[in-house]
């Protein structure tokens, strides 16, 4: 296994220029209210939510238990309750 950041730099993700593609930069979470407020600022600027990570999971591509996503939920996907 090979941690994200030697992926990255391995990789260049970080240095490539592409509209399609953008690095977020790292941050740790502090708690709670650090957590809801960056989820804020991204869904005030549109986007979609945030990729939580257990900092002790080792690097996985593709799905892993060691991610989270927490994103804005759409009143069109949750299923509709009929009696």
């Amino acid at each position: 296994m090979i941690a994200a950041d030697s992926f990255f730099s391995e990789t260049k993700l970080h240095d490539s220029t592409s509209k399609y593609l953008e690095i977020a930069p790292k941050q740790i979470c502090t708690g709670t209210d650090h957590l809801d407020k960056i989820f804020q600022d991204i869904v005030d600027g549109n986007g979609e939510g945030v990729i939580l990570r257990d900092p002790d999971a080792p690097y996985k591509p593709g799905r892993s238990s060691g991610y989270l996503k927490h994103k804005v939920s759409s009143p069109l996907a949750s299923p509709i309750c009929t009696k």
